[in-house]
């Protein structure tokens, strides 16, 4: 679901189930990306949640808000640099996550 925030930025909301089990490690580990830790480091290419917000009383979703992107098949590449760089970038950010133990399926 598309929505923006106060400040007009477009985020987009993302439904998880919390009796999932994945979908509490997709919250944990996508904060810890998020963190201002890890957020600084340049080989993180992970989208940063911005909010989680909790289930309201008798629910068992959460919403997380990210910010709105690109799918990657309608990325505005112009150039071979740039699928090349869009490239090393996702091989970054796996390298990344992979030296942390986190593995994305």
């Amino acid at each position: 679901m598309d929505a923006s925030r106060n400040d007009g930025t477009f985020v987009m909301l993302k439904q998880l189930d919390t009796t999932s089990p994945s979908a509490t490690q997709e919250i944990v580990i996508g904060q810890l990306f998020s963190s201002a830790e890890f957020s600084a480091d340049p080989r993180n290419h992970c989208v940063p949640i911005l909010e989680v917000i909790p289930p309201k009383e008798g629910s068992r979703y959460s919403f997380i808000v990210i910010p709105l992107l690109y799918e990657a098949s309608l990325a505005p590449f112009e150039t071979i640099g740039e699928v090349v760089e869009y490239t090393r970038q996702i091989f970054e950010g796996l390298q990344f996550m992979h030296q942390l133990n986190v593995t994305h399926a």
